[in-house]
């Protein structure tokens, strides 16, 4: 489970299920300062008798510092079986960010960073369910800088087959995950760009120290943003230095093999 606004609830759940049957519960998210949810944490951590997992190494110290030990199972990926791209318009870079665009997220950086970065060939999807502030600050800098085919807009619910199309037109997924105790590793946005073997453009900050620079671009300020993405637009070919990590990172966290990990900690109890 992730972040939820009553603890008490998840705590009475999984007191309730694990008196009948042996349960393992992954915590999708740790929060950066996890004495916030001590309680919670330190309360399953007795029901299941250490049976917790986390993704990530980070996560799982800071378990630690609350006296909680968690095993580590990486966040799984999408089986695509076959990647290859779907080319819509000349040479230019497609870039992609797709999920809930909520307020403080970072999404208006991205977007003005593109647009005052892009070449005429290069495009911007954006893809999900906008916060209505967040929708009109977009909306703004649309009419500011771009133009309708620079930006790209999708609001609202993306069915399976044409997220699948997104991803397959797409060259750079930038990562709009700005948020206490997020983890880009715990990312089901960082985690389909790896599905569909494309690197990412995120944040760095402690709480992203965990996504490898081997898969993807990480930046600390605007300018390195500008720089980084001006770089990318410019000389796509950057992109391809990822290739190999992505690959070995997309077979070795299929979820296939994260349910098989998951299964054989279940049968050690």
């Amino acid at each position: 489970f992730g972040i939820f606004p009553n603890d008490s609830a998840i705590v009475e759940f999984v007191e309730k299920v694990s008196k009948d049957v042996l349960t393992i519960v992954t915590l999708h998210t740790v929060m950066l300062d996890p004495q916030v949810r001590s309680n919670c944490y330190k309360k399953l951590s007795v029901l299941l008798n250490y049976r917790i997992i986390v993704h990530t190494a980070r996560m799982a110290e800071r378990l630690v510092a609350v006296d909680v030990n968690a095993q580590i199972i990486p966040h799984g990926t999408q089986e695509v079986e076959q990647l290859y791209r779907i080319v819509v318009r000349g040479n230019g870079t497609t870039c992609l960010t797709t999920g809930f665009f909520g307020p403080n997220k970072g999404v208006e950086e991205l977007v003005e960073t593109f647009l005052r970065e892009r070449s005429p060939e290069d495009r911007y999807i954006l893809a999900g369910q906008f916060h209505p502030d967040v929708r009109a600050n977009v909306s703004y800098l649309q009419r500011d800088l771009g133009d309708h085919y620079a930006l790209e807009i999708r609001d609202g619910f993306i069915p399976f087959r044409e997220m699948d199309r997104l991803y397959r037109q797409s060259d750079l997924v930038l990562l709009n995950i700005k948020g206490k105790g997020a983890t880009a590793s715990a990312s089901g946005q960082a985690h389909l760009a790896i599905a569909y073997g494309l690197p990412t453009l995120s944040p760095c900050a402690p709480i992203y120290d965990d996504l490898t620079t081997d898969r993807g671009f990480k930046f600390r300020t605007k300018g390195e943003l500008t720089d980084i993405l001006g770089s990318v637009l410019y000389k796509p070919e950057l992109l391809d230095i990822f290739s190999v990590e992505i690959d070995r990172y997309r077979k070795e966290t299929a979820w296939s093999n994260v349910a098989a990990k998951t299964v054989e900690l279940y049968e050690k109890q």
